[in-house]
């Protein structure tokens, strides 16, 4: 299993209960298919370098993990078709 690294961008005027909701839905994803939640850190709330979506800020979070490329692909969908998630990075850690 690779380690990897997913940086999610939400909006942050959706509200804290929709926030969470997001950031679990993501977390279930790794070990609902084989993979290891090594952590996930809030970095909180952020400027944005440019507007998305007439968004100037954005809550930041980073999720560890290892596993597979099925788990990135799932993680990826999700993070494409969820409303609150404004940007993602999915990148993998080379240790």
């Amino acid at each position: 299993m690779r380690e990897y690294e997913a940086v999610v961008v939400l909006d942050p005027l959706v509200g804290e209960e929709m926030i969470e909701g997001s950031v679990e839905e993501l977390k279930k994803v790794v070990p609902s298919l084989g993979g290891e939640l090594l952590g996930v850190d809030r970095w909180g709330r952020r400027k944005l370098a440019y507007p998305i979506k007439k968004r100037v800020e954005g809550e930041y979070f980073l999720i560890r993990f290892k596993g597979d490329g099925r788990i990135v692909s799932e993680l990826d969908r999700i993070c494409k078709i969820r409303e609150p998630i404004l940007r993602h990075l999915i990148t993998r850690v080379d240790r």
